[in-house]
């Protein structure tokens, strides 16, 4: 099942959702084995998941898998904890990088001015706040 958003995954179902992949590493386990750690973000929400003894992170990258990457992520939810069990880079077209980063509600050129507003009242106070 593809759905789009993570809050959308429910516990021990498996879904296929486009994320990017914010970080990538491997992880050395309490019992002395290796498994994959990424943060996952599908411009809601980030999660921690895991990939236990399938592959590692150099083998992802070799595929093109490295933080920034947008992928269609293979996960499971068991007992609370995100589980990955594929990912794969995504073909879409219609899906890129600015679906899942998060940008301010508000106007870029309306906050620089908001800005440079405020820091000119402050040069223009003494230090009781009173005007020059």
């Amino acid at each position: 099942m593809e759905v789009r958003k993570i809050s959308a995954i429910k516990e021990n179902d498996e879904y296929r959702i486009p994320v990017m992949v914010k970080e990538i590493s491997n992880e050395i386990a309490s019992n002395g084995n290796y498994y994959v750690k990424a943060t996952l973000a599908d411009g809601e929400q980030e999660i921690s998941a895991n990939q236990f003894g399938a592959t590692t992170a150099e083998e992802y990258a070799k595929q093109g898998i490295v933080a920034g990457s947008i992928v269609i992520a293979t996960i499971k939810v068991s007992k609370g904890y995100y589980n990955i069990l594929g990912l794969r880079l995504c073909d879409d077209p219609d899906i890129n990088k600015g679906d899942f980063v998060k940008t301010a509600p508000i106007n870029i050129d309306a906050a620089y001015q908001y800005i440079l507003d405020t820091i000119n009242l402050s040069a223009n106070k003494n230090d009781k706040g009173e005007s020059r």
